[in-house]
């Protein structure tokens, strides 16, 4: 997966929480979220420089443009990261983690670096296709009778 791909998957499952995302799809987005966040602070510094030659009013650290941009990815980022923490076989809710001071976010990059389950898990098939043959599969699922 490239990164046109994964920015063109987690746009299209906007606020998609179910299902698994690889850790390309994950990282290549991080990068692009980045890219466009320096990008839109680099073109709020030259927006608010030319406001403020005509206006006494202080300058802000955050611009609309990154603002915008801020608003326009929370939910397909959390979304992209709860997929994530699917891949690896945990629950969505484990994102919460990062309110704990320091060891939560060094905890939850761990997790987000951490390969993904090779084969079925709860949360559905191995987004990359590579999967152990059907008779490991059976673990995972409910046994009746």
């Amino acid at each position: 997966m490239n990164i046109f791909e994964s920015v063109r998957s987690v746009l299209s499952n906007y606020a998609n929480f179910k299902g698994r995302a690889c850790r390309a799809e994950f990282w290549w987005w991080q990068l692009f979220s980045l890219l466009v966040l320096i990008s839109a602070n680099q073109f709020d510094a030259m927006f608010l420089k030319v406001l403020h030659l005509f206006s006494d009013a202080p300058q802000a650290d955050d611009g609309p443009f990154q603002m915008i941009w801020f608003i326009g990815t929370l939910i397909p980022s959390l979304s992209v990261c709860v997929r994530r923490l699917h891949d690896i076989d945990r629950r969505g809710w484990w994102m919460l983690i990062i309110v704990v001071p320091v060891f939560g976010a060094l905890y939850l990059l761990y997790q987000c670096v951490k390969q993904g389950s090779r084969s079925y898990n709860r949360f559905g098939d191995n987004p990359l296709g590579n999967r152990r043959p059907a008779s490991h599969a059976r673990e995972f699922m409910p046994q009746f009778g």
